[in-house]
């Protein structure tokens, strides 16, 4: 992570405002504060590491393109703090889209994840697949439907994200698994 000597005193100031309006924006709820805010964090930390790489003597061939990705930077942020500025004073639809998203991202990380845990040892029982009875054959038919379907259906949902992004010049956040 950086030092914070690295990062200007104007994006340590926006950071705070970011997260004061997402507290604001959800008053009742602080987890879905903090899931907000862990949604996007990454954003900042990518902009973190591109300020210092930006300040950084020794990147005169990066500077352009770093400064214009500063500048997209600026305004998607403008626009996200827009967001939770009407978000946290009315409850219309950038509420709900606030809302939504947690809820969302809530629904994502709540998902098993069915990862290897190393304290267990590999021929713990944990790591067994049950056998399928018979009867039960057409029932795991229609959870695999299920989940391809809800596969399906977040490709989908991504792809509408990505492109309300481009065209408001906003960011949603980012999801990123945790290999608990």
């Amino acid at each position: 992570m950086l030092s914070e000597q690295a990062l200007s005193a104007e994006f340590k100031s926006v950071y705070r405002l970011f997260l004061r309006g997402t507290a604001s924006a959800t008053p009742q709820s602080t987890r879905s504060t903090k899931i907000l805010r862990r949604h996007w964090r990454p954003i900042f930390e990518e902009a973190a590491m591109k300020m210092t790489r930006l300040n950084d003597p020794n990147c005169h061939a990066e500077h352009a393109e770093l400064s214009t990705w500063m500048r997209v930077w600026d305004k998607k942020l403008d626009n996200i703090l827009s967001i939770l500025y009407t978000s946290s004073h009315s409850h219309g639809l950038a509420n709900r889209l606030t809302r939504n998203l947690s809820l969302l991202y809530t629904n994502i990380d709540s998902k098993p994840t069915g990862h290897w845990k190393p304290q267990y040892a590999p021929d713990d029982p944990r790591y067994r697949i049950p056998e399928p009875v018979q009867f039960e054959k057409a029932k795991v038919a229609l959870q695999r439907r299920r989940g391809e379907l809800e596969k399906q259906s977040w490709n989908a949902l991504g792809e509408a994200i990505r492109m309300a992004e481009s065209t408001n010049e906003i960011s949603l956040g980012r999801i990123i698994k945790n290999p608990r």
